[in-house]
């Protein structure tokens, strides 16, 4: 008990003083048609040789031999078909099961959120590997931009106080402003090795400061919050940890639906969903730190209908 309160103290004192970086990811499955035809091979159903099929040689009557044909005949047509249509569901799952490995599924979109500033997303404009090579630098680009603006707030509040405007100095201070963040992620091995494998697979560079080697005790550097909740090991998703420190929970859309909106041309609703996981996720780990959760990370429940209320 005493080194859990020693902890919980530890996260307090370090969120006073720590510059988070929150950040959530999409991913969809595999655009490559051949690991798609390696699925449909893998389970790919024979249909049944209904020549091949013998009437059961204890029969001798003509009229019952070809009743006994034709039942055995009609079965296999029944389980051929029950075996094309649970082919059809198994390649459906082992498929969208690509979006969970680095190797084959592809990050569609990306949003993060420096501190207490606004969440910004960053998504591919096609399914291309190009477009994703692209986000990819866009937001690398665009976290070390965030840093960037960090240090210039802190270095410009600084120097007015100091009565200093001078090019050099401003220089000089962002400098000793400009600190590692530490990176706040739910089920964080996840997103930000997920992140670091696609880059290294697209061929883009990221931040030298990047946490992929991180554990999950290197608080300075990594901040969990499913571990941080649940233990080393253990689960909980951000939705349910939302609703058990009463926060707004996951409204209209959940991940498993991001492939079938993506599929529909329906960014947009991917967009708002990753941008109001970072919000969550801030909430959440503000909660655990000690601090307020944000007026700015409001999340918008909308009101059930009377039908849905029933329903409910």
């Amino acid at each position: 008990m005493t080194h859990s309160f020693s902890h919980y103290e530890q996260m307090s004192r370090q969120g006073q003083t720590a510059l988070y970086l929150y950040i959530d990811i999409e991913t969809i499955p595999s655009q490559d048609p051949a690991v798609l035809d390696a699925i449909r091979a893998k389970h790919m159903v024979a249909e049944p040789d209904l020549t091949a099929i013998e009437a059961d040689k204890r029969l001798t009557d003509p009229a019952k031999i070809a009743a006994d044909l034709e039942k055995k005949r009609v079965k296999a047509v029944e389980d051929y078909v029950d075996a094309v249509e649970k082919s059809k569901s198994d390649i459906n799952t082992e498929y969208r099961r690509t979006a969970l490995d680095a190797s084959t599924g592809q990050i569609v979109c990306a949003s993060a959120a420096l501190a207490d500033r606004d969440v910004h997303c960053i998504w591919a404009h096609d399914l291309s590997a190009d477009a994703e090579k692209g986000m990819l630098q866009a937001l690398f680009e665009g976290l070390e931009s965030m840093l960037s603006e960090h240090a210039k707030d802190l270095a410009l509040a600084s120097l007015v106080e100091q009565g200093r405007s001078d090019i050099d100095s401003v220089r000089l201070e962002m400098q000793r402003h400009r600190v590692v963040p530490v990176v706040v992620a739910h089920h964080a091995g996840f997103d930000i090795r997920y992140i670091w494998q696609r880059a290294i697979i697209l061929g883009v560079t990221p931040p030298s400061w990047w946490p992929v080697d991180a554990r999950p005790w290197d608080t300075d550097r990594v901040f969990d919050t499913m571990t941080a909740w649940a233990g080393h090991g253990n689960r909980i998703g951000l939705d349910r940890l939302c609703k058990a420190l009463s926060l707004p929970g996951k409204t209209g859309v959940d991940g498993s639906q991001v492939w079938d909106l993506v599929r529909d041309g329906r960014i947009d609703d991917v967009v708002d969903y990753c941008d109001d996981d970072v919000r969550r996720l801030r909430s959440v780990h503000r909660r655990l730190i000690g601090l307020p959760v944000l007026e700015i990370d409001a999340i918008e429940v909308p009101d059930m209908g009377a039908a849905e209320k029933e329903a409910a």
